[in-house]
């Protein structure tokens, strides 16, 4: 897609300081999960990755329950693109 910079919004702020190296990843599964975040991190030239409380990031919600197809709510209208697409931070 072309994207050089991202920009991450997490809500468990131990994935947080996971990612960003500030606490260890002692479970075997998460290790895998760490060490493939890690290789995608480097692709990237810039990556902010900041931790935003649960009750302000219903995005992430919205988008957790469409991944997984659960409680997906009749209002909500969804569609699935063709073709790439990414959302500049101006927008």
């Amino acid at each position: 897609m072309g994207a050089y910079r991202v920009l991450c919004r997490i809500d468990y702020q131990v994935m947080v300081d996971q990612v960003k190296g500030e606490f260890e990843v002692k479970e075997t599964i998460l290790q895998k999960y760490y060490h493939l975040v890690s290789n995608l991190i480097s692709k990237f030239d810039s990556v902010n990755i900041k931790h935003i409380r649960r009750e302000n990031n219903v995005r992430v919600e919205v988008l957790s329950r469409l991944a997984t197809k659960k409680g997906i709510h009749l209002s909500i209208i969804y569609v699935v693109l063709k073709n790439p697409s990414a959302r500049s931070e101006s927008a």
